[in-house]
């Protein structure tokens, strides 16, 4: 039996596309130091994404890794939740230390995160007034709330597209230079 060079097609375009639809990694590397620039290990670290609404911050618990003995470790980040200006944002909780804002276009970013004196962490957030600026005071709704990204509605669109018509030029085989009328 000769296989059919359609299947060949098909079978190669659909491992394209699932190549090409595979994002790019994201997630947070933590390096984490002490006041005396001594690496800190066995340290839990958390992340947190924020996802914003007109009236709501939607906060996704996207996991935690513990230091190594050189004070670092990798938080890689399955579903990115972007902002309207296509930004991550979000904040690391070093355990009992402290908690430090996050803001970046994506990727892996690489976090040194310094203890003081005091073995805390004193970071001002993004969400700190500036120099001579007043708080405001905004009423917004914070929820946990989990959503689909839009790769995991497409890839598996593409893959029973691509076997739809797999299985529709399986079934329907043309005859090719055969005349069986004779």
């Amino acid at each position: 039996m000769k296989s059919k060079p359609i299947h060949l097609l098909i079978l190669t375009l659909l491992i394209f596309l699932l190549c090409t639809a595979a994002d790019a990694p994201h997630g947070v590397r933590v390096h984490l130091v002490n006041a005396e620039q001594n690496p800190l290990s066995g340290v839990v670290v958390e992340l947190e994404l924020y996802e914003y609404s007109q009236d709501e911050i939607t906060i996704h618990y996207i996991g935690k890794c513990n230091t190594d003995e050189i004070g670092q470790c990798l938080i890689e980040i399955e579903k990115p939740y972007f902002d309207a200006t296509g930004f991550l944002r979000g904040q690391i909780i070093v355990a009992d230390y402290g908690k430090r804002a996050l803001i970046w276009p994506g990727g892996i970013l690489d976090v040194p995160v310094w203890l003081d004196e005091a073995n805390t962490l004193e970071v001002a957030g993004e969400s700190q007034p500036y120099a001579g600026q007043k708080a405001q005071e905004i009423d917004l709704r914070i929820t946990h709330a989990p959503r689909l990204r839009l790769a995991d509605v497409i890839i598996p669109l593409i893959v029973i597209g691509g076997l739809f018509i797999y299985f529709l030029f399986q079934n329907n085989p043309k005859k090719r230079g055969h005349n069986e009328e004779e």
